[in-house]
């Protein structure tokens, strides 16, 4: 018996999952073989995705009419010098 039929995920038949970095080593190499640009690597675009989050929800809320709660480290806050504006 081989060391791959002996992990329980052979025995179950089903197929063993790559992790993130795997994945990204494989779109790598797709891409290097195709001449396009590599992915990004994994985790790189998080805090931007976080950041854009952060910033949408008083974007909705201006939107529906809401009062919008401006925080002291947003660049509107800093510029207003206060902590809730109307829109």
């Amino acid at each position: 018996m081989s060391s791959i039929e002996a992990t329980p995920a052979a025995r179950r038949g089903s197929v063993e999952i790559m992790n993130a970095m795997q994945q990204h080593m494989i779109d790598m190499y797709r891409a290097a073989r195709r001449g396009d640009t590599p992915p990004p690597r994994p985790g790189d675009l998080d805090l931007r995705t976080i950041r854009e989050a952060w910033i949408y929800r008083p974007f909705r809320a201006m939107l529906a009419g809401r009062t919008v709660r401006v925080t002291k480290g947003t660049r509107a806050g800093a510029a207003a010098g206060d902590r809730r504006t109307p829109c």
